[in-house]
């Protein structure tokens, strides 16, 4: 059986999650679930901005997924020309979170050190 090691979940929206991400310690997210639709900045442009941020740095590309409520073929198109790797239509369910966790997560064993390390940290991703 795989686990799923979560320590929390926190929202932000358009620039406050560039400034969260840009400025996290490499290895701190894993996986961001982004709302295509924020206020400030949307995650289209938001996820332009990371990826961008990630190759001048020299840092590793988090996944992204988007979340949103528009299920139509060019939606998703836009979404995955924006640098997102997933794609959630709302309504989804946890078995559709889990889903996309298995598939774009590196699997990581009890001993490997990750969950003891994250145990007291901050959340493990971020639910924007």
């Amino acid at each position: 059986m795989k686990k799923i090691w979560i320590t929390g979940a926190e929202g932000h929206i358009g620039t406050a999650l560039l400034d969260l991400l840009e400025g996290a310690p490499e290895g701190r997210f894993d996986l961001v679930f982004m709302d295509v639709e924020m206020p400030n900045m949307d995650g289209l442009e938001a996820s332009r901005t990371l990826r961008d941020a990630c190759r001048r740095e020299g840092r590793p590309q988090l996944v992204i997924v988007a979340m949103t409520a528009n299920a139509y073929v060019e939606d998703r198109r836009r979404a995955f020309d924006a640098g997102m790797d997933d794609y959630l239509v709302k309504p989804f369910g946890f078995a559709d979170v889990c889903d996309v966790m298995d598939l774009r997560l590196p699997a990581r064993s009890e001993s490997d050190g990750q969950h003891a390390a994250n145990e007291s940290a901050e959340p493990a991703f971020s639910l924007v």
